[in-house]
């Protein structure tokens, strides 16, 4: 007889199992505002629907593992942050270089927009 289930699973050649406990950066405070051409406060989470029970519990976007920080300039649009719209952006002739990268969610791992970013010397994205 086992005395766990463990034992049991070990005992048919399951591989071991551990609990990793990981700490999550978490924002105390979200905060989008447009300076220009009129100042003005964006929202940082969706409306509330009648369906959603725990809205307030909902964290707004953010992205995890990013420092702190402020950060303000001109902001500029690349799509989903692919290398081909940054190439794109460059083709047309539009600079990311010290500016704020705005980018949207999907295509491509959430990973590969503040890399391609990041190459093309950006204050944040």
């Amino acid at each position: 007889m086992f005395r766990s289930r463990a034992q049991a699973l070990a005992a048919l050649g399951a591989p071991a199992v551990s609990l990793a406990l990981t700490l999550t950066a978490l924002p105390r405070h979200v905060k989008v505002e447009m300076t220009a051409p009129q100042r003005r406060s964006l929202p940082v989470k969706e409306k509330k629907r009648p369906w959603q029970k725990h809205y307030d519990d909902v964290i707004p976007g953010h992205n995890g593992m990013s420092p702190s920080g402020n950060v303000r300039g001109e902001v500029v649009y690349a799509n989903y942050g692919r290398p081909e719209d940054f190439a794109l952006l460059a083709e047309k002739g539009v600079s990311v270089k010290g500016k704020i990268v705005l980018v949207r969610y999907g295509a491509v791992f959430r990973g590969i927009k503040p890399r391609e970013a990041a190459k093309r010397g950006p204050r944040a994205c």
